[in-house]
């Protein structure tokens, strides 16, 4: 068993990964800095011009994507490389309607309609009659 081990810390593979978590942990810090300005520049526009910027949102969900990338490689749900050394990923086009419509009816179609409850059943004692 010590000798897997000593193995496994001698495993040149494992520390190159180790050294891309780092620069990419780094760049998530960078890319979540840059979603801020965003989130803060797409709030302003929507104050001053009742919609937000088309540019902005397309930007927005490849950053968004490119965040999901690094946190799946940082936790090993991923072997694949992000941006730089894999590619950018595809931002999903946005819909033509406003942002808030586009949220509440991905919200209302991922819910499922549950049943209508049924009446409660009134239980009568035994040798009671109506009226």
């Amino acid at each position: 068993m010590e000798s897997q081990l000593k193995e496994r810390l001698k495993a040149r593979t494992t520390w190159v990964r180790g050294l891309y978590m780092l620069l990419f942990a780094v760049l998530c810090c960078v890319a979540g800095a840059l979603l801020a300005v965003v989130v803060l520049f797409q709030f302003g526009s929507r104050l001053i011009t009742g919609g937000a910027n088309s540019r902005l949102l397309e930007f927005s969900e490849g950053l968004a994507g490119y965040i999901h990338q690094i946190i799946r490689f940082l936790c090993f749900n991923s072997d694949e490389h992000p941006y730089p050394l894999g590619a950018w990923p595809q931002a999903a086009a946005p819909a033509k309607s406003d942002s808030t419509t586009r949220t509440a009816t991905r919200c209302t179609r991922s819910r499922k309609k549950s049943p209508p409850p049924a009446p409660p059943v009134e239980e009568q004692p035994e040798g009671s009659t109506d009226g």
